[in-house]
């Protein structure tokens, strides 16, 4: 008990000492707090382990799904490209042209998006949530690969990415094992995640096929 009282004592004699300091560290906190051993690796194990823990507890399922009648094979393409500020864009105004081929494509830009998370599990569970549940208190329903593959849509995830959130889908490949027999200089980068897709695409039985494109460079052209 005097230990804990006098490490106590220490600790807001400390933190006196060093209030001139406190608006320093709020601006650089994101910076610092990923430097600052052992504090970075105590929180990525908590939160390791709360992963963990979430993927044990079953989601919770979304109602039934419907789908229009159609001959046609439909396939749709969702794209996640690693994290990226707006203000590096042209497409958010950035003077410099560093979206050329999006722009020539006459995408639809969403201005006011913003990251619901700053660590890829957490995002990802948010991007494929029907609401935000960032949180890690919040209820965990099924992701959309998950929803979808489980009525029967073909799921094909390729990721050079990692840390998704545990997904219940029909195909997870990893950029790695897509190596096997890519060449040309983009199978060093995320373009590996294309090596052979579009025949996976047309040798899948179902006539829904939803492809998910994990990349791992920042989403820019």
């Amino acid at each position: 008990m005097i230990v804990l009282f006098c490490v106590a004592c220490v600790g807001i004699l400390w933190l006196v000492l060093t209030s001139s300091t406190w608006l320093w560290i709020d601006k650089y906190s994101r910076t610092v707090g990923s430097l600052v051993l052992p504090w970075s690796h105590i929180i990525n194990i908590g939160r390791y382990h709360s992963s963990t823990k979430a993927v044990e507890k079953p989601a919770l399922l979304l109602p039934k799904a419907t789908f229009n009648r159609s001959d046609q094979k439909t396939v749709i393409v969702l794209v996640i490209g690693e994290s990226a500020r707006a203000e590096n864009f042209s497409l958010y105004n950035y003077s410099l042209s560093t979206n050329p081929r999006l722009t020539d494509q006459d995408v639809i830009v969403l201005p006011n998006a913003q990251a619901c998370a700053t660590y890829t599990t957490a995002a990802l569970r948010c991007i494929l949530s029907h609401k935000e549940n960032n949180s890690e208190f919040s209820p965990r329903f099924e992701p959309l690969p998950s929803y979808l593959h489980r009525h029967g849509v073909g799921v094909i995830w390729r990721t050079g990415n990692w840390g998704e959130p545990h997904l219940e889908v029909g195909e997870y490949t990893r950029g790695d094992e897509l190596a096997s027999g890519c060449t040309g200089k983009g199978c060093a980068y995320d373009e590996v995640l294309l090596n052979g897709l579009l025949a996976r695409i047309k040798a899948s039985n179902k006539q829904r096929v939803f492809v998910v494109l994990h990349k791992n460079i920042m989403a820019t052209d």
